[in-house]
């Protein structure tokens, strides 16, 4: 499979990806109450099921399983999945670019929420509605 466009950007930036969100600089000041806010909205009950669209390396997957939830992510970044992986095991990963085919893996369960965080400012509107 060759890689999709613009993952070897994120294949690199994962090894510090972590420190660089929580550092307070923009574009991801207030990026720790942005996380607990998208899992506040969401009205989260233990064992509901959750998808997250550009999961990177789990910061907000890692949210849900702390409220008892299975955890499902996409990403197009082999490198952040391997950083994802290493957090939470527990989580049911899949690398693929979003705007292209999906796994039957992440096709087939049905999911109370579909969640994502910093990963469709990526996109043009257009884009945007055609994925959702």
């Amino acid at each position: 499979m060759s890689e999709p466009e613009g993952a070897e950007l994120f294949d690199r930036w994962a090894k510090n990806y972590d420190t660089s969100v929580t550092d307070g600089a923009f574009p991801f000041a207030g990026y720790e109450a942005i996380l607990d806010e998208v899992v506040r909205l969401a009205e989260v009950r233990p064992a509901m099921r959750v998808l997250e669209l550009g999961i990177g390396t789990g910061n907000l997957a890692g949210r849900f399983l702390q409220k008892g939830c299975p955890v499902w992510g996409i990403d197009f970044s082999e490198e952040m999945l391997a950083r994802a992986r290493a957090k939470y095991p527990q989580i049911a990963l899949v690398q693929a670019d979003l705007l292209g085919d999906w796994p039957d893996a992440l096709v087939q369960p049905p999911y109370d929420c579909i969640v994502s965080a910093y990963v469709l400012h990526e996109f043009d509107l257009t884009t945007k509605i055609t994925l959702l």
